[in-house]
């Protein structure tokens, strides 16, 4: 079983990949799976009235590309997929069904210790750490 914050954050992965493929009209494998998370996911915020929850996917739809709507949908779907055990199980089979497509999910986590600059990019976890140099040559 996958956890919740990872659960959220593929799932919202795959409403944003949804959002962006509509615009461009592409077709690619999964995208069935993509459009059922978008659907499943409208129509859960829908029956349960969770205004909150449909305002962050109508925004995400709008700006698909925007990781911090992205990240914010994540939090959403994590808090009802914890409360609702029927949620969660509709998200964990569209996950299954995305792995079936052949749409490859990764969770990456990383940690970095020690002195110097860290910056850390959204879901795709590209991080760099620039370490000052210890010999003192600007090498």
């Amino acid at each position: 079983m996958v956890e919740p914050i990872t659960l959220g954050a593929i799932i919202a992965a795959l409403i944003a990949k949804s959002a962006s493929r509509a615009e461009d009209g592409a077709v690619q494998a999964g995208a069935d799976v993509m459009r059922k998370a978008l659907s499943t996911v409208r129509d859960w915020f829908s029956r349960k009235s969770d205004e909150e929850g449909k305002q962050v996917l109508e925004s995400l739809e709008r700006l698909p590309g925007n990781s911090a709507l992205e990240l914010a949908l994540a939090e959403v779907l994590n808090q009802r997929a914890e409360h609702s055990p029927e949620f969660r199980t509709q998200l964990e089979t569209l996950r299954q069904e995305a792995e079936a497509t052949g749409i490859e999910i990764r969770v990456n986590k990383q940690t970095a210790f020690g002195k110097g600059n860290v910056q850390v990019e959204a879901y795709n976890s590209q991080v760099n750490v620039n370490q000052p140099s210890t010999s003192g040559s600007n090498d």
